[in-house]
């Protein structure tokens, strides 16, 4: 009965410590947003530079003008690359 009436005690003071008045402790954090963008070129430099496989070659001058057809796009395909280089350093990227 003893071991009864003091453990009441102990569980009364306990709850009572519960109870004090000290404020409790802020603490303030800092909270840092990290936003990622993805940008990709204009659609205008992205357009593909796959040869013509339909093209026919029969006689030399068919040869030769699809020689000249390929590095006319060979062509094309520098300039779109120079086009997205300049792109890229204009909008921040590397």
């Amino acid at each position: 009965m003893i071991m009864l009436k003091n453990g009441l005690i102990l569980l009364c003071l306990l709850m009572l410590c519960a109870c004090s008045s000290m404020q409790p402790r802020v603490e303030t954090r800092t909270v840092t947003v990290t936003e990622v963008r993805t940008l990709t070129p204009p659609p205008d430099l992205l357009q593909s530079c796959l040869p013509d496989t339909t093209f026919r070659v029969v006689t030399n001058a068919d040869g030769i003008d699809y020689s000249n057809w390929l590095e006319s796009m060979l062509q094309q395909c520098d300039s779109q690359i120079k086009l997205i280089k300049q792109w890229a350093t204009e909008s921040g990227g590397q």
